[in-house]
């Protein structure tokens, strides 16, 4: 995911592990979380805890690769380095920008594009590294990292705020129509998809972890449109106190 303004965490939940070509990598605490919730839901599979313990690198590699993408069409544009944080949601790309609305959609679609090439890329090798008798370690890292990818590349896809996928519908909604009127529909259209998300995978398939991270997209969405809902409301009032003459 992408942000053009600056991270709202606390600088003391994160700490910097490196800085590509100008760009800095921050993890989050909750990251760290996000990796041991990971391995704990292997070790319960009775998965061996060697196995259970690559989730951790496949989750770093995996994320990073996803954001610096981000990152790199970014610089492409001409907008500078950016910041990456890796959280308990995956990445975010951070950067102070004012890009077109196509910027924004190939910027917003170069993420899931290179978390689906590394996929494949992988899945192309894997037969050579099998007939090679490849090490069994690396065998079961490069299934997780191919595993890992298509899933998170196809999930950022759907176009759900603030996903990429709905980001890219946000940004092409603004070649057609006004800003706020682009917002409410790309917002409203996302609370519809993750409540129906939510259910399927709830009642459906029972797949709660999905479930889960389908209601916390239902709670960002709600948030973020009263926060709208807000705004127009202070501007509103602005506007009529400069109307009144006796204001």
């Amino acid at each position: 995911m992408t942000d053009d303004g600056t991270s709202p965490q606390p600088a003391a939940r994160r700490f910097r592990v490196a800085t590509i070509a100008g760009t800095t990598i921050d993890v989050r605490i909750s990251f760290v979380v996000l990796a041991g919730v990971f391995v704990l839901l292997e070790l319960d599979r009775q998965v061996p805890l060697k196995l259970a313990l690559l989730w951790i690198p496949v989750l770093f590699v995996s994320v990073l690769i996803h954001e610096l993408a981000h990152a790199g069409t970014i610089a492409a544009f001409g907008f500078g380095t950016s910041r990456i944080e890796l959280g308990g949601w995956g990445g975010e790309t951070f950067n102070r920008r004012r890009a077109a609305p196509w910027q924004e959609m190939l910027i917003s679609l170069a993420g899931p594009a290179s978390s689906l090439a590394l996929a494949y890329l992988v899945i192309w090798i894997l037969p050579s590294l099998q007939q090679a008798k490849t090490n069994t370690l690396l065998l079961a890292f490069m299934a997780m990292m191919a595993f890992a990818n298509q899933k998170w590349g196809l999930l950022n896809l759907v176009p759900i705020l603030p996903l990429d996928g709905g980001q890219i519908v946000l940004h092409g909604l603004r070649h057609v129509v006004r800003p706020a009127l682009a917002f409410t529909f790309a917002t409203w259209l996302s609370l519809v998809l993750s409540a129906v998300l939510g259910a399927a995978a709830a009642f459906l398939y029972q797949q709660w972890i999905l479930a889960f991270i389908a209601l916390s997209l239902v709670m960002q969405n709600w948030a973020q449109w009263k926060e709208f809902k807000k705004w127009i409301a202070g501007r509103e009032a602005a506007h009529a106190g400069e109307g009144d003459p006796s204001g």
